[in-house]
């Protein structure tokens, strides 16, 4: 007696594959696909890490800098890396949107406002305000660490004098909301994060001037 069985047959019969099995089958392997690229997907991400952007609440506004008027927003930002691998931030941008009120109705977005990313100080003093910002373009965290960073944003066109935000002036009692926006992949979207749902502009930030050798050109503002 032959022993050998024939492939594709069990006891000597042949395999019935009917469509109840074969749909039980498909479906058990696209159930162990979607498993095995959900396992690869949160590996990425626990290698990538959490990067977490996280505001002082407070700002300083600089009135012009050098020869150019238009003031300047100084945000402190944490930023978080709690993964293995090294996060570089980079087309970092605020969008600040005016948040209109008036008594008895809901707030309303107002003007949008884009500011860019341009520089950023050791340490806020006067000392250090009196001279040039150290030009930034992107932020690099190393893996499970938290840095601090003083940047200095300007607003779009703000070195064109032609252009309507050459002069740019915050004003006392505006409110904004703030958004903050970068890339951590250029093959992917930007993402973002809202800092302040509520940026208030103090009283005194109309008493900045631009003369830096008489006046008081920049202050800090607590939230």
């Amino acid at each position: 007696m032959n022993k050998n069985k024939d492939v594709g047959t069990q006891r000597g019969k042949p395999l019935k594959w009917d469509c109840r099995t074969i749909i039980t089958a498909i479906s058990t392997a696209i159930a162990l696909l979607a498993l095995c690229i959900s396992g690869i997907g949160l590996y990425n991400d626990h290698y990538r890490g959490e990067l977490d952007v996280i505001p002082v609440k407070g700002y300083a506004i600089m009135r012009g800098y050098h020869s150019l008027p238009s003031d300047h927003l100084i945000l402190t930002l944490n930023f978080s890396n709690e993964g293995q691998k090294i996060s570089v931030l980079r087309d970092i941008e605020l969008l600040m949107e005016r948040v209109e009120r008036a008594e008895g109705s809901e707030d309303k977005i107002g003007e949008e406002i884009i500011f860019h990313l341009d520089g950023g100080y050791d340490i806020l003093s006067l000392e250090s305000l009196e001279k040039n910002y150290e030009i930034v373009k992107a932020i690099m965290v190393e893996p499970r660490t938290v840095i601090s960073k003083h940047l200095v944003f300007h607003i779009h066109d703000w070195w064109k004098n032609e252009s309507e935000k050459y002069e740019f002036r915050f004003k006392a009692g505006e409110k904004y909301k703030v958004t903050i926006s970068y890339l951590l992949n250029p093959e992917e979207p930007p993402l973002t994060k809202v800092l302040f749902e509520d940026f208030s502009m103090w009283g005194y930030v109309d008493d900045l001037e631009l003369d830096r050798e008489t006046g008081v050109f920049w202050d800090w503002f607590d939230l």
